[in-house]
């Protein structure tokens, strides 16, 4: 999932990884993905206090810095082209 972001061929991006209290070792993985990214692309965010899936995209939202949003859940995939052919639509 995060590899299919880091792939595409739109290279100005941002990737927020909100930890909203995972236990399964996965904040462990996107805190070394965050230290390996030499862009600073990639920012791992944890909130005070953890909640429901839209507290944790609004908590996203409200940390991000571009002028368009696009949603990747855990389980979602994108093409390489997704954001270039988005841009170029915008």
């Amino acid at each position: 999932m995060i590899d299919s972001v880091q792939y595409q061929t739109y290279e100005n991006w941002e990737l927020l990884l909100v930890d909203d209290g995972s236990t399964d070792g996965s904040s462990e993985i996107i805190k070394q993905l965050e230290y390996e990214d030499s862009t600073g692309r990639i920012k791992v965010l944890l909130p005070e206090e953890h909640g429901t899936a839209a507290r944790a995209r609004n908590y996203g939202l409200a940390n991000a810095v571009g002028r368009y949003i696009a949603f990747l859940d855990a389980d979602d995939l994108w093409e390489p082209r997704k954001l270039e052919k988005e841009m170029e639509f915008m």
